[in-house]
């Protein structure tokens, strides 16, 4: 037990993926090493991933005549909506949004 004890803690470690040293003329936090952890650098690029996605996937939608992307999209989005709906049930329909987000 010990032994997957000690693995899960070592699979579970971040390593750093890189520090920067901030000059040490800076008032109150000079010469301070900031150091970042691999998982920030990873929610840095999930985070870029879902911005350049959302702008591409929301730029020129229209009401009439509607391109095949955005059809593509909003069937995408109403799926994940009605499996979540599905899981939670009406009474947690106003957390869908925030649930379908994290999906």
């Amino acid at each position: 037990m010990e032994e997957l004890a000690s693995e899960l803690l070592k699979e579970l470690n971040c390593d750093t993926a890189f520090s920067i040293k901030l000059p040490a003329g800076l008032p109150l936090i000079g010469g301070v090493q900031l150091d970042i952890a691999e998982s920030v650098v990873i929610t840095w690029v999930v985070m870029a991933v879902i911005l350049i996605l959302s702008i591409i996937l929301t730029s020129n939608l229209k009401v009439h005549n509607v391109s095949r992307r955005q059809l593509v999209t909003e069937t995408i989005v109403t799926k994940l909506e009605g499996i979540v709906t599905g899981m939670i049930g009406e009474e947690g329909k106003r957390y869908v949004p925030y649930l379908v987000s994290v999906l």
